[in-house]
């Protein structure tokens, strides 16, 4: 299945129902299944406050002023409702425009380090000394999403190798 959600249950049971009708999403491009990710997640107010709730993803889209397939990523902010947002509602960034703007610079200025040093910097700095990647963050949610996380009560899993500055307060 392509862009389903993983959604989990708090600690107790009750679960949430799927709601996912796999015969309509056949039938829609990666921008309009974003939508319909965002509607799905948005209806349940168990999930998503009425007006609250953001969403994205990253999808090819054609450039209007070259015609050449770009990334670009879409993203439903503040200022709507995520249950019954149309596809007017949703940003959309250039991502080489974004990376473009020299976050990796700025973060080793910052730091007094080289630009090719900012992973190195932020790995070490880490109580673990380890990288952290989207699998990884995948897998604690897989986690959540089945039946290995019955008896858990938590509802924080966090995985940021001990960074220091990411600890909930």
């Amino acid at each position: 299945m392509r862009g389903k959600d993983l959604l989990t249950a708090p600690a107790g049971g009750g679960g949430i129902a799927d709601r996912w009708d796999s015969d309509a999403a056949a039938t829609l491009s990666e921008l309009e299944l974003l939508r319909y990710r965002s509607n799905l997640l948005g209806s349940d107010r168990r999930i998503t406050n009425f007006g609250g709730g953001n969403t994205s993803a990253k999808l090819p889209a054609a450039d209007p002023l070259t015609g050449a397939t770009v990334e670009v990523l879409w993203v439903k902010g503040s200022g709507g409702d995520l249950g019954s947002t149309s596809l007017d509602g949703f940003a959309s960034l250039s991502l080489d425009k974004l990376r473009g703007l020299g976050w990796r610079a700025e973060r080793a200025a910052s730091n007094r380090i080289e630009p090719a040093q900012v992973d190195e910097f932020y790995r070490t700095r880490s109580l673990l000394k380890r990288s952290v990647y989207p699998e990884d963050v995948a897998e604690a949610v897989y986690f959540f999403a089945s039946d290995r996380s019955a008896k858990s009560t938590g509802t924080v899993l966090n995985v940021d190798a001990g960074n220091v500055t990411a600890f909930p307060r």
